[in-house]
Parts: C-alpha cells; sequence; structure tokens
C-alpha cells in the first residue's frame, strides 16, 4: 500500500523526545515510590491502617496520598506531549522515504482515542514509528523493506502498559468506595500494577529515545543519497535552441 500522505520536510524529534523522556521518567518516580508503598502495604499493613481516635493514616500513607493527586495531571500531560511526538515522528516517515505505511500522522494520533481499537491500533502505530526509522540503507537496492515483525522492546512495552492499567484497574474494585481498602487484595494488585508501570514507562524512555537516533541516522542517509530535503526541487531548465 502506498502511502496516504505526503511530507517532504524533516522534523528533528531531538528535543520533543527529550520532553516526553522527562515526563516518562517522572512517572517512572511516581511508579516505584507506590510500589514500595505496595509493599510496605503486604508485609506491614498496620502502617497504613486508620487510628481509632481520629482517622489519621501515617507518614507514609499521607504522603503517597499526596503524590496520587498528581498522579492524573501528570498522566495527562505525558499522554499529551507523547502523542505529538508520536505525530511528529510519524510525520517524518515521509520524508525518511519509508513506504507501504498503513496509517496518516493524523490517524497515528486518534486510533489512541477509538474505544477497543486502541487496544491494538496504537501498539501498530507505535511499532511501525520504530520499524520505519530503521536507518539501514543499502547504495543499491535504497532502503530495505522492513519485516513486519514486533520488535521486543516495543511487544513489551505494550504488554506492560495494558497489563498496569488492569492491574491498577482491580486494585481500585478491590478497595472500594470507603474510606478503608474493602479486601485485603488490593494491595498486591496495587504492587503489581506499579511495578508493570515502572517497567512500561521505561521501554517507553528507550523507544522513544532510540527512534529519535534512529531518525536522526536515517535522514542523514537520506539526505547523502537522495539530497536535502528541506528544500524544494529546482524549477527545470528547457533547451532554449528549440
Amino acid at each position: 500500500m502506498a502511502n496516504s500522505f505526503r511530507n517532504d520536510i524533516f522534523l528533528d524529534p531531538l528535543l520533543l523526545s527529550w520532553a516526553v523522556i522527562g515526563l516518562l521518567a517522572l512517572n517512572v518516580v511516581l511508579s516505584v515510590v507506590f510500589a514500595i508503598f505496595g509493599v510496605v502495604i503486604i508485609a506491614m499493613p498496620d502502617w497504613v491502617a486508620y487510628a481509632q481516635d481520629g482517622g489519621l493514616i501515617t507518614l507514609l500513607a499521607v504522603s503517597v496520598g499526596m503524590l496520587g493527586m498528581l498522579e492524573s495531571p501528570l498522566r495527562i500531560v505525558t499522554g499529551i506531549v507523547f502523542l505529538v511526538w508520536v505525530y511528529r515522528t510519524y510525520n517524518n516517515l515521509s520524508a525518511l522515504k519509508s513506504r507501504n505505511l498503513e496509517f496518516s500522522p493524523g490517524w497515528a494520533v486518534g486510533w489512541w482515542f477509538i474505544p477497543f481499537a486502541n487496544l491494538v491500533k496504537p501498539f501498530q502505530i507505535v511499532r511501525e514509528i520504530f520499524n520505519e526509522s530503521d536507518p539501514e540503507f543499502d547504495a543499491e537496492t535504497g532502503f530495505l523493506h522492513i519485516s513486519p515483525g514486533t520488535p521486543v522492546e516495543v511487544g513489551f512495552w505494550w504488554a506492560a502498559f495494558l497489563a498496569s492499567n488492569v492491574f491498577y484497574r482491580v486494585s481500585d474494585a478491590f478497595y472500594g468506595k470507603g474510606d478503608e481498602p474493602a479486601s485485603e487484595y488490593y494491595a498486591p494488585f496495587f504492587l503489581g500494577g506499579a511495578l508493570l508501570s515502572v517497567a512500561a514507562a521505561s521501554l517507553a524512555i528507550y523507544i522513544v529515545k532510540e527512534t529519535a537516533r534512529r531518525q536522526r541516522v536515517r535522514y542523514e542517509n537520506v539526505s547523502r543519497s537522495f539530497g536535502s530535503m528541506d528544500q524544494p526541487p529546482p524549477p527545470p531548465t528547457f533547451d532554449q535552441r528549440i
């Protein structure tokens, strides 16, 4: 299938990639704190039990609760900046002479918001960005066709991302809506969600960083082989002797 869009201008994703990496790193730190709290809940449940006289909780629980208030805004900001990165890097693929792209830059973002489809399509989009940013180049055959296989890091990233959300939802269901947990089983799922979130964010950091590197190297290879892509081609010249 031919590309459904055309873009001849490459926009270096390096600075945007570092912004995404910084936000993902904050998510890693937050998830590590949650994981520590999950271990404490399992090992020493009295630390997070409510006091008999005033309903006060321990300092650790208060700290985690305050950090929890930052989680949703951080996730939203991270998601927005990450989708801007997805649009930028996917839009670069045409300028990088990628072929047979399945999506367009707009749909590379739009599929994230369509229920059920967003369980699969975002994974395929990131996989395509990563694969089609491959800088491997042969002077005679041009850019080699990238197999449809899934890189290990991309596969594990998506699996960890989905699993972390499932674990957190199950944990919330076990906790209930009261002041105290409705079930003791919420703690293991909370810990599992936190650990999987650490894994997902860490793998996402690698994918973002490596994709930026691959696109920059591929851009250099394309420029050497096809000339600069940032300027329009010169107008045609005609033989004035006719």
